[in-house]
């Protein structure tokens, strides 16, 4: 039978989309049918169970409870034995509590009965183990229908916006009536809406000459120019491929995959993009569809009805205006924007690798050496190695795509956390917790080396809305791009719009939609032309820089003043500004002299902050900025009262949990020590105590999360006395997926070392003595080269080998070691799961790895609450899998969270 996405592809080829496919909404309803269906047929197992569990009074009778010389309490076993044996599932373990095996018990009960001298407490413990297992069953029934209760709530709660029919955010409604406009939604949101409106509706007056005599200039030395003429020939053979290329099957199923990735499409719309993946027919015919469409991509434009702007809400409190487009040019544009995203990240990594790019000499003032000079003569494996590998994979246009994998690299993920930390796991989030231990890191090793460390960070302020069109062509066109593509990518940024309550669409003249792959594409290749200035201009500095969140540092002050000139030389002539709320920068010395003030060294004023960690010059390192704490926790308890479903309170609790470590900086590297770790947990602590103890909280139940739970199961389902493993197990054994932060906080600061400063210090102390070999050994070579040449020994000149701090960070293999050491997130502490879990967690077979890398939370949720709940249930699974309404279980984890507008 065809699937639904099968049915409409014709229409969708002839573009006719009047009817919307099946919502998100009705999928929903599907599902709780199907789960209703499921809670009538468990219930009748439940009743049948119960004439099961009648047996136990049967068992019990005083006849039989007998522990004289008679046959009582082997009758009472072969009562139970017959009846478990009865009820007992194929697929179900046949071990019983762990202490007797169903399928043996029929041998010991004629053994029993035949030898009088058989031990009774053996038997006791037999019957024991039947009962047990007998109550056990009527438990798992009891939460298996629990279980399907709290989906169909949370299903019915709209705590999730993903199966509302209604997902844009509210926007003012005219009244045509009264001639007023009736205000929905938090004023942030209106006051955001109103900012966004007057920027990309405005045009801005371009000097495009003087920006493409800016750029001539930085691409003026011999080199730059030669590796400037490639890039413009390799753009010009490309554009015309790319028109003649054809689209496969297998082409638009990554593209399906990037573009759910990507979180640009609306629910319904994303549904039918899910189906078009398994289905080759759809693939096949979208394939034909998108090649008509690259044929004529000059003729291509928006469609005349304008695209609605959907306001979404994120957990720092901002919102984000996303469009929802026809799903055929979604991919179509998805297609164009990721081809041309790897070629420009291909030609930016061709120039990061040529003579044209500058590397800083270390501990030097401001010259610099060529980069193939330190590719070819030095280690691989050294600290200046290393950070050319961690500029080139990570931050060098590092929303450009490196290939057509799905994953989301352009803009933020959904629920972008607080300073722009994304709120999903995504590869942005964790590009930027490396780029934080990387700072840190080299923090406290140009402080030992170079006695110095100047950091400035910056943001561009509304990047993506104020870029000015003519800004991208310029500077598309400066790279070779031809003018047919121009005209395309021209047509693309003229979006008509329109946002809710609004009659009238406009045409936005500034600025590039968001989520969409070209929007990535033209906002690196604008911030490629600072990457390059700031380079050449500096002598080497590099920009750390994640698409417009801007870092950079130097041992020396004076480098980073003259990027900071620089950069906002380059901002004016493409018409941007930079953020001043996120700008900001730090000087630290090492003699115990005040450093230089920013206004001294003409940087910009300000705290350097990253997420909610702020940098403390005093003590050269992130500390928690409690006070921005203080606000999220005061919203957390807004968003808790506003759920209506216990999964959705929850899920709500999960995403700031996870939101509140993510913004302390993730698991700890190395180098943050064990004082960062005990700062975090403090803190976590603190969070919860407060959303959950205070007066006036969102919850006002007083006591912890998991008291508040069950209070809220027992008022809602007159459930009591549940193991605390329930609220921890995972969906998939039936608990509820409550998530303990502090175990992942707690169990990386057991593996932390100490002091980071004082690990590199003596590290350095360590390597005098190789650094003075080492020069001897070159001095020597270098002489019996002269000699060997003909030289007089006696007229040779002054030999001068690279300094010592130089050479630590060039040719030193010790000192990368504790470099990377320092830098990296090593594993967790291995939980050591007893004989009792694993073999309750092997009992169906289940092989999984318990208590190693990324299972090691499981691994010591397990072990903290499994007892109980094998003593309640006879196994880890609270749950039987067949019960568990599976469909809502994934709508529930793949679902987004209807926050409180």
């Amino acid at each position: 039978m065809f699937s639904y996405a099968t049915s409409r592809i014709t229409d969708l080829v002839l573009g006719q989309v009047s009817d919307k496919p099946p919502t998100s909404a009705a999928y929903g309803r599907t599902l709780g049918f199907v789960t209703n269906a499921k809670l009538d047929e468990l219930e009748k197992q439940r009743e049948a169970y119960k004439e099961f569990s009648s047996v136990l009074e049967d068992a019990n009778e005083p006849s039989l409870s007998m522990d004289d010389e008679g046959h009582a309490l082997v009758d009472r076993l072969g009562i139970l034995y017959r009846s478990v044996l009865e009820h007992l599932a194929p697929d179900e373990p046949r071990l019983i509590n762990g202490t007797v095996n169903v399928d043996d018990l029929c041998i010991w009960l004629a053994r029993v009965r035949t030898d009088p001298n058989f031990d009774k407490k053996v038997v006791k413990e037999w019957i024991a183990a039947l009962e047990s297992h007998i109550k056990q069953g009527e438990r798992k029934l009891e939460f298996a229908k629990l279980c399907g209760r709290l989906y169909t709530d949370w299903l019915e709660s709209r705590d999730s916006v993903t199966v509302r029919s209604d997902v844009s955010g509210p926007l003012p409604q005219q009244d045509t009536a009264k001639g007023d406009t009736k205000q929905e939604g938090r004023e942030e949101m209106h006051e955001q809406v109103a900012r966004l409106r007057s920027i990309i509706f405005q045009p801005t007056n371009m000097d495009t000459e003087a920006l493409e005599a800016y750029l001539a200039s930085v691409f003026s030395s011999k080199a730059a120019q030669a590796i400037l003429d490639d890039m413009r020939v390799g753009m010009a053979k490309f554009g015309s491929a790319l028109r003649d290329r054809t689209i496969t099957a297998n082409d638009m199923r990554w593209t399906v995959e990037s573009l759910l990735a990507s979180d640009l499409m609306s629910p319904d719309k994303r549904a039918a993009l899910r189906e078009f993946t398994d289905n080759q027919t759809v693939l096949e015919e979208l394939s034909n569809v998108i090649n008509m469409r690259l044929r004529a991509f000059g003729s291509w434009k928006w469609p005349n009805e304008a695209i609605t702007v959907d306001m979404r809400r994120y957990l720092h409190g901002k919102y984000r205006a996303f469009t929802d487009p026809d799903i055929l040019d979604a991919l179509f544009l998805q297609w164009v924007g990721i081809m041309w995203g790897m070629k420009f990240k291909s030609d930016a990594r061709d120039v990061f690798h040529s003579e044209a790019w500058k590397i800083a000499v270390p501990g030097d003032a401001m010259t610099s050496i060529p980069s193939d000079s330190v590719s070819a003569d030095v280690s691989p494996s050294t600290v200046n190695s290393e950070r050319k590998h961690q500029r080139n994979s990570l931050f060098l246009t590092g929303h450009l795509p490196d290939n057509v994998s799905p994953k989301p690299f352009y803009d933020e993920p959904a629920d972008a956390a607080g300073d722009d930390l994304g709120d999903t796991a995504g590869a942005t989030v964790e590009v930027k917790q490396q780029l934080l231990n990387i700072l840190s890191t080299e923090c406290y090793l140009n402080l030992s080396l170079h006695g110095s460390q100047s950091i400035v960070r910056t943001d561009i302020d509304w990047f993506g809305p104020s870029l000015p069109h003519e800004s991208i062509l310029t500077i598309l066109r400066f790279f070779g791009v031809k003018s047919d593509w121009l005209e395309f990518f021209r047509t693309f940024l003229r979006m008509p719009v329109r946002f809710p309550g609004e009659p009238d669409a406009h045409t936005r003249v500034r600025g590039t939609p968001i989520s969409y792959a070209l929007s990535g594409f033209f906002g690196e290749v604008v911030l490629f032309g600072m990457d390059f200035a700031i380079n050449q201009r500096t002598n080497g500095l590099f920009l750390y820089r994640i698409h417009d969140d801007i870092w950079f540092w130097d041992s020396n002050p004076r480098r980073c003043a003259l990027a900071w000139k620089e950069m906002n030389e380059y901002a004016k002539l493409v018409g941007l500004t930079f953020n001043t709320s996120k700008t900001g920068s730090a000087c630290v010395q090492n003699d115990g002299t005040p450093p230089p003030t920013a206004l001294d060294l003409e940087l910009p004023t300000g705290d350097i902050r990253w997420g909610f960690l702020k940098f403390d010059s005093k003590e050269a390192r992130f500390v928690i900025d409690q006070d921005l704490v203080d606000g999220h926790i005061k919203e957390l308890r807004r968003q808790l009262g506003h759920t209506k479903s216990v999964l959705g309170w929850i899920s709500v609790y999960n995403k700031y949990m996870a939101f509140f470590v993510r913004n302390f900086g993730g698991r700890p590297a190395q180098c943050f020590g064990r004082q960062h770790v005990i700062e975090v947990t403090k803190t976590l602590v603190r969070v919860q105590q407060e959303i959950i103890g205070t007066e006036g909280s969102a919850t006002g139940s007083g006591g912890g999360v998991v008291e508040h739970l069950e209070n809220e199961l027992a008022k809602r389902y007159d459930v009591h006395d549940l193991p605390k493993g329930y609220f921890y197990f995972p969906l998939s054994s039936g608990g509820l997926a409550l998530r303990d932060p502090l175990i992942d906080i707690l169990v990386m600061g057991e593996s932390m070392s100490g002091n980071a400063r004082a690990a590199i210090d003596d590290a350095l102390q360590k390597e005098q003595e190789p650094y003075e070999i080492a020069k001897k050994e070159w001095e020597l070579e270098q002489r019996q080269a002269a000699i060997a040449s003909g030289a007089d020994s006696g007229e040779l000149p002054p030999l001068v080998y690279i300094p010592f701090r130089a050479y630590c960070e060039i040719s030193s293999w010790n000192i990368y070691q504790l470099y990377s050491s320092l830098a990296a997130v090593h594993q967790p502490r291995q939980v050591q799961i007893t004989p009792l879990i694993r073999s309750s967690f092997t009992a169906r077979g289940r092989n999984e790895v318990l208590g190693s890398g990324r299972e090691s939370y499981k691994g010591w949720v397990y072990e903290a609450y499994g007892r109980d709940v094998v003593r309640m249930f006879g196994a880890l699974e609270i749950v039987d899998p067949r019960m568990i309404p599976i469909g809502l279980v994934h709508l529930y984890k793949t679902s987004r969270i209807s926050w409180d507008q």
